[in-house]
């Protein structure tokens, strides 16, 4: 999903593993259903085909796609979106319990104090529970911000824990600007080969059909994946920075 560069290796699972310790097993933060294909998709899929242990949270209901429609409110909407979020972790190979945050969508960053500190203990013995030598999420300047917000979450999380913590770039190389980009300071860019993921990870994120048009019918301006986005975000290969 990123140009790469001489300066940006491009690794492959067994590299990867090595860099990060992905191989002692993974735990992603997905802030929306569909963040865990398009950021993370390829990243499980090659675990999962190695055996390699993965859990998912999921940080929003994911209710904010299609905020104009009648015929699928809120909570039907995020009924929705995570049965498919579900059947989309299974093309990936991933089986095990999803863990569901529920923090508003388009609005996670705004909780009370209360809620948050409640989340974030929730997903620190989630994390300590799952025993993963990496942990993912969101880069911290993705132009969404629940994106941002579990960027937040996590690193507060994390605080003190042996892990890796890597941030994957989902919209920053389609809509973010230049300054949104990871510096060299920041962390290390990779890119990681997708390969014979493709097919998992593309059929993972069809299974999101309400993000295709294909469910909600009466809001034309909700979010839909264009032709262009698919391709840009199945593409050869996925980009993390992994901090230093």
């Amino acid at each position: 999903m990123c140009r790469s560069s001489m300066h940006e290796p491009i690794v492959d699972w067994p590299r990867l593993a090595r860099l990060s310790g992905a191989g002692r097993g993974i735990f992603v933060l997905a802030p929306h259903p569909d963040d865990e294909c398009i950021g993370t998709g390829a990243l499980i899929a090659h675990a999962r085909m190695r055996g390699v242990r993965v859990e998912v949270a999921l940080l929003t209901d994911g209710a904010a796609s299609h905020p104009r429609s009648r015929q699928h409110g809120p909570a039907r909407l995020a009924a929705i979106r995570l049965a498919e979020m579900r059947a989309a972790l299974r093309c990936l190979g991933q089986i095990r319990p999803l863990l569901t945050l529920d923090l508003p969508d388009s609005a996670s960053g705004t909780v009370a104090d209360a809620q948050w500190q409640g989340t974030r203990r929730r997903l620190r013995a989630a994390i300590v529970q799952s025993g993963a030598g990496l942990v993912v999420t969101t880069w911290r300047r993705e132009p969404h911000r629940d994106h941002r917000s579990a960027y937040r979450l996590l690193r507060q999380a994390m605080y003190g824990l042996p892990a890796t913590l890597a941030e994957c770039l989902v919209w920053t190389p389609i809509t973010g600007t230049r300054r949104d980009r990871p510096s060299a300071r920041e962390g290390r860019l990779v890119h990681l080969t997708v390969g014979a993921a493709r097919p998992r990870k593309v059929a993972a994120l069809r299974a999101h059909r309400s993000q295709f048009g294909a469910v909600v019918g009466d809001d034309p301006d909700g979010f839909c994946i264009d032709p262009a986005t698919f391709r840009a975000m199945t593409g050869p290969h996925e980009s993390y920075v992994l901090e230093r």
